[in-house]
């Protein structure tokens, strides 16, 4: 990969978020715009019919299972949709311009070598991410997908029953569904991926923005433990180099907390939802019986684990790199330099001491002790629906 842009940018125009200034082509620009109204307009069809359904079955007694399987993705779409929603209201996707103009000054050689190499790094860490998010969001479509052919293939089509089972999603559709069967399996087919993408679209949006930030305080501290030799080769004096680290500094820390004031709320509803959700399927582990019952519930657990592992590491590292740019000044010659230069690396020093973070809503700062956090937190709900089962 060699891009921290690539991935995210084709999951952001594919649900339609990837903002349209940025496609410089009028023409093309015009067939995104319509595509992008086509694609809300499919969502929310497919939404409203969703909710629909997942009310009809609701006050249905009868279909309790099917009432619970429909609310549980109707859910996680609710919740999918909100937080893709805030990012665009937040405009998240316009924070990429300041990487693309980055990654073109790294890969321009405008950097010297330690910084292209971290930057690479960088690059291989951000793809393992990605991958982390893409594959096991798409596996679990694709066993969900797999599971309701199989039982197709088994029951066939004449014997399908609508009135027990929709075929995957429980859509509200009003008509004649053995009709238009092959047209419902397509649409499920195609709604299936647009929730993968919803879900992914939204991580590694996230994700991409973080890691650059960490990288952009790597990049800091690279070029403050040999200022003076930048100045040297540059043939100017060291206080320039380090008037120029200083406000480098003030903007990545203006990027941080605006991206901390675009992605606060949404972290606090994914907190919550994990944290809930993870009991949840834990929950449905516990109490299923047939071995076949498991197979998905696990593979989601895998994944709803692996998303809170990803989301404190990768929130953390923007700490530790923020803290170890008071490192990186004991490390240079700062004692070298005349008291004005000391004055300016002072400064970072102290900026340096109150750690760049970004967190949970109005609340705690996102670190790996929120993978702990998590843990218990889930463990709590976990213990109240046992016992509530228990008693009755």
């Amino acid at each position: 990969m060699k891009s921290l842009i690539k991935l995210p940018k084709l999951f952001m125009i594919f649900v339609g978020v990837w903002p349209s200034k940025f496609v410089l082509n009028q023409h093309t620009r015009r067939i995104y715009n319509v595509y992008r109204i086509s694609f809300v307009a499919i969502f929310i069809l497919f939404y409203m019919s969703l909710a629909t359904e997942c009310l009809l079955l609701i006050t249905n007694s009868s279909q309790t299972e099917r009432a619970n399987s429909a609310s549980s993705i109707l859910i996680s779409v609710s919740i999918g949709a909100i937080i893709n929603f805030t990012y665009y209201i937040n405009e998240l996707a316009l924070m990429y311009e300041l990487i693309a103009t980055v990654e073109m000054e790294v890969f321009n050689m405008k950097y010297d070598n330690d910084i292209r190499r971290s930057y690479e790094n960088t690059l291989k860490y951000a793809k393992y991410l990605y991958t982390s998010i893409i594959i096991p969001s798409a596996f679990s479509v694709i066993t969900y997908t797999v599971t309701a052919f199989a039982e197709l293939k088994t029951v066939g089509y004449s014997g399908w029953d609508f009135n027990k089972k929709s075929f995957m999603y429980e859509l509200y559709i009003p008509v004649d569904k053995f009709k238009y069967f092959n047209w419902i399996i397509l649409f499920n087919l195609y709604v299936g991926f647009v929730c993968v993408a919803l879900h992914v679209v939204y991580h590694i949006m996230f994700y991409g923005l973080v890691v650059f930030a960490a990288e952009q305080l790597k990049s800091i501290q690279i070029r403050i433990r040999k200022f003076d030799k930048i100045a040297h080769e540059a043939n100017v004096d060291s206080h320039s180099i380090i008037k120029r680290f200083v406000v480098d500094h003030q903007d990545l820390l203006k990027f941080v907390n605006s991206l901390n004031q675009k992605v606060k709320f949404p972290i606090l509803l994914e907190f919550c939802v994990q944290s809930f959700t993870a009991a949840s399927v834990l929950f449905q582990i516990i109490t299923t019986r047939s071995a076949a019952d498991l197979v998905f519930p696990s593979i989601f657990i895998l994944i709803v684990s692996l998303e809170i592992l990803a989301l404190g590491w990768t929130s953390n590292e923007i700490k530790i790199q923020s803290l170890s740019i008071g490192d990186a000044i004991y490390e240079s010659l700062w004692y070298k330099q005349d008291e004005y230069t000391k004055k300016l690396l002072l400064i970072m020093v102290t900026q340096a001491q109150k750690p760049l973070s970004l967190t949970i809503g109005p609340f705690q700062p996102m670190t790996t002790d929120t993978i702990i956090f998590t843990a218990k937190a889930s463990y709590s709900y976990l213990t109240l629906m046992k016992n509530l089962l228990k008693k009755y």
